[in-house]
């Protein structure tokens, strides 16, 4: 067991987190509205996890969360892709983890609280 360090914002804390689709990142969606990206790296025959990219999706909307809403966040299980969940906005946001971007991919007319991914993953062989 090991600490990491996932660079939060001051005051950040967790409300979703997974990995992507192939395992090459594990995402932390903090309440700030930001996802930090973790990638795994061998040293020395061990596999540690380490800071890689860190995405601002939602911060301006932060400060307007009430009580009860908080961004929430799910995986794409066929493309670098994740969505992140903005009640502020109403919104759903498509993060593209390859050009570490996020742009708006759905504007709705209700407060969402939350996402799951529903598809058929892609067959890929296992090592």
């Amino acid at each position: 067991m090991e600490v990491i360090d996932w660079m939060p914002e001051a005051d950040a804390h967790a409300v979703s987190y997974g990995f992507t689709h192939e395992g090459e990142y594990f995402a932390i969606l903090d309440d700030k509205g930001y996802v930090t990206l973790l990638e795994a790296h061998e040293e020395e025959g061990d596999t540690h996890w380490e800071f890689a990219h860190k995405i601002d999706v939602a911060s301006a909307n932060a400060e307007s969360l009430t009580d009860d809403q908080s961004f929430s966040m799910t995986a794409s299980q066929v493309e670098d892709m994740l969505f992140v969940v903005d009640p502020v906005a109403q919104a759903i946001w498509a993060v593209d983890l390859e050009d570490e971007s996020a742009t708006p991919l759905l504007s709705l007319d209700f407060v969402p609280s939350g996402a799951v991914w529903l598809g058929i993953a892609e067959a890929h062989d296992h090592d």
